[in-house]
């Protein structure tokens, strides 16, 4: 198991990253667990695409940036329902939201990962479809286009009235 990301050593999740190698530590897992720590963006690809699930448990999220780079890799993602996340992924189709907090359901959506391996295929390519359509450069240029288009009528109209 790999955890990629993670502030440098001084950083505010550093704590929380000890916390989890105790964890780690606790339950003998030293030998099957890597933490990366930060990954340069040229690298970052490569682990999203041989990744089985991109697992974020965000408190707040205000876009979903890592979940849609995700998703471009064809890995399904597994997220807080908070957010950003809920635009950029859609439930039961491109991966799971689950609530925030709720480390129950958290950990049978990871367990499933592994359990159906066929489904969590599927959410992948959805997910790839996904970001085609609502995030690449094409798509966010339409969007935008489309938008000028609606707020085109109403650029006629005095503000001076």
């Amino acid at each position: 198991m790999r955890l990629v990301g993670g502030s440098r050593r001084d950083g505010s999740d550093a704590q929380e990253q000890q916390r989890i190698r105790a964890i780690v530590q606790e339950l003998g897992l030293e030998a099957v667990t890597t933490f990366t720590g930060p990954i340069s963006q040229d690298h970052l690809p490569a682990y999203y695409a041989a990744a089985d699930a991109c697992v974020i448990p965000s408190y707040y999220e205000p876009f979903g940036l890592v979940a849609i780079e995700a998703m471009a890799a064809g890995t399904p993602v597994i997220a807080s329902d908070v957010g950003g996340l809920r635009y950029s992924v859609v439930h039961n189709e491109t991966g799971i939201l689950v609530p925030p907090c709720n480390v129950d359901l958290l950990a049978a959506a990871i367990a499933d990962v592994f359990a159906d391996p066929e489904r969590w295929k599927l959410m992948g390519e959805a997910g790839q479809q996904r970001v085609q359509s609502h995030f690449s450069v094409s798509a966010v240029a339409a969007q935008v286009h489309q938008l000028y288009q609606c707020v085109a009528p109403f650029s006629s109209i005095r503000s001076d009235v």
